[in-house]
């Protein structure tokens, strides 16, 4: 990460969330959250289950649902935390153009974000959502 250096530091720590931020990527509006579980494409891992829709943006976004089912709240807020790190940190890496709703399923697992990383990793690979693939 580049920071110039002549910056007070206010401003260097904005400059660093702005680069790593997640607000950017998320899929606020309404409209193209429900559009993309209607008409996107319905895939599954282990433990999450995905709406993916090719859509004309510039940068891809994601929206997660967590179901109430999912106990207790502190868990379900948990595995959240842990998908947007994911998305955080891989954004780079991600195809642009691309919807992606995000829904646990009812028994999800995951202990620690490696858990979550490595499921993530494999099935994006899998199914070519990387830039590279």
């Amino acid at each position: 990460m580049l920071i110039e250096e002549k910056k007070v530091d206010g401003n260097l720590f904005q400059n660093k969330v702005k680069k790593f931020g997640f607000s950017n990527i998320r899929l606020k509006d309404p409209k193209l959250f429900s559009l993309c579980i209607k008409k996107g494409k319905k895939l599954f891992s282990d433990n999450f289950m995905f709406y993916c829709l090719d859509y004309n943006i510039e940068k891809f976004k994601i929206g997660i649902i967590t179901a109430r089912d999912i106990r207790p709240s502190t868990f379900r807020n948990r595995i959240k935390r842990l998908i947007r790190e994911f998305f955080r940190l891989n954004k780079d890496k991600i195809k642009d153009n691309m919807l992606f709703v995000v829904k646990p399923k009812t028994n999800c697992n995951v202990e620690n974000y490696k858990e979550v990383e490595k499921e993530l990793n494999d099935f994006f690979i899998k199914e070519r959502l990387f830039k590279n693939n």
